[in-house]
């Protein structure tokens, strides 16, 4: 598997809710100056961005997810960090911890 920083492109790693979802992925510079970066000033803000503002990112710039496999649904159970519950997504390459997902 080619290294996605050396693809040269944006490349979301997840695709839940949307692509880059949980904001995880590279993102473009390019493609930044172009939709701009949001300023949340709230959690509600943050979430709606994530889906708002991530297809916006994404007419701008066709992406292919690097692991469609790392949702919500795949879940590998929970487990308590920083004094919360996280539901727990990974695959061979990383460990997500979520922390909002009820």
């Amino acid at each position: 598997m080619q290294a996605g920083w050396d693809k040269g492109t944006s490349l979301p790693l997840s695709n839940c809710p949307t692509p880059f979802g949980m904001y995880l992925g590279i993102y473009s510079r390019a493609t930044l100056d172009k939709v701009g970066i949001p300023i949340a000033q709230s959690k509600e803000d943050a979430i709606r961005y994530e889906v708002e503002w991530h297809r916006e990112y994404c007419n701008q710039e066709p992406v292919e997810v690097m692991f469609p496999e790392l949702t919500d649904g795949n879940a590998k159970g929970t487990e308590e960090h920083h004094g919360r519950i996280n539901l727990v997504l990974e695959n061979n390459y990383l460990i997500k911890y979520k922390g909002t997902w009820a």
